[in-house]
Order: C-alpha cells, then structure tokens, then sequence
C-alpha cells in the first residue's frame, strides 16, 4: 500500500516480497555501522522484516516504509516512525536507512521531509525525534535539514547517541 509519493521516491508499506532487498541494505556494512546490532544476516533482516517492521503496522498503524525509486522501481532504503522508549520515555522516531549506492543524492532528505509532514498531518504527535550516533555526520546532517535540533545526549541500549527532536508547531 502507498502511503505517500515525493518526486523520486514512492513511499510504501514493507510486504514479504521485499525480503531479498532489504536483506542486502541491512547486511551491507556501510549502512550498518552505526546501527545496534551491526550488519544482519539474510534471516536476522527478515526476522527483523517480519517481528519489528510488519508487526508494527498492526500494533500501531504506521511503521518503517519501503523507499522505492520512481526511476528504477527498487528499494533503495526505508524510512518511517516508530516507536523507541528513549530514557524511561515513549517516543516517536523518524528512522531512515539508505542502501550505500544510493547515498549522497538525497534521498534521505527527501524521504525524511515527507514523512515528517504526513506523520504530523495524519497523527495526533506533537513531537518526533532521530535518535544519533554522535559520529554519524551524515545522518546529522539528514536530521538537520529537516528541521530537528539537538535536545539531548543519552545512553540508548549502552550506545551514547544524540537524540534530535522535532515539534509539530516548531
């Protein structure tokens, strides 16, 4: 199901089908160096496909989105909220994650900027964060474009990260 288009990008529901894909953007190393876990095997991205992704459109009606290119009609990463507890706190996280191929030609910006708008207009969140590895500049960068700000530096699962947040009416 589409949930929304840019103007290269058609932003949709994750389905079974796309397992192979995803399976090579979470196992390459480049897009996992600053994740928890590190690179995933073919079966950790689809449980991971299956547990955290599917499931979470049913818990919550929303969840991390497939990112198709327009022009060669592939995933090329996901994007989307999900739900983080951050500090004893539930929160919001736009989550985004780019094939390695892809990166630099803003995508993510892109993709990130929608979702913030939609998720804004279609829920009732007064507030979305990015949660950062403070060495991650790219994804910073990706975060700050979009209008979210630094709020705090935190532990989340013993990894010192930035959290970034942004409020409906900022």
């Amino acid at each position: 199901m589409t949930i929304l288009e840019t103007p290269r990008l058609e932003i949709r529901e994750f389905s079974e089908k796309d397992s192979d894909e995803l399976a090579l953007i979470l196992g390459d190393p480049k897009v996992m160096e600053y994740s928890l876990k590190g690179p995933l095997s073919r079966e950790e991205a689809l449980k991971q496909l299956r547990q955290r992704i599917l499931q979470h459109y049913v818990d919550r009606g929303y969840g991390l989105w497939a990112l198709i290119s327009k022009e060669t009609k592939k995933l090329i990463g996901m994007a989307g909220p999900i739900v983080q507890t951050v500090d004893g706190e539930e929160c919001v996280e736009i989550g985004y994650r780019i094939a390695s191929s892809e990166w630099g030609k803003g995508y993510a910006t892109e993709a990130v900027a929608a979702i913030r708008d939609y998720v804004f207009s279609r829920f009732s969140m007064d507030k979305l964060i990015a949660i950062i590895d403070p060495n991650n500049t790219q994804s910073i960068r990706v975060a700050e474009k979009t209008g979210f700000k630094l709020a705090k530096m935190t532990t989340f699962f013993d990894f010192d990260v930035g959290i970034y947040e942004i409020r409906r009416f900022s």
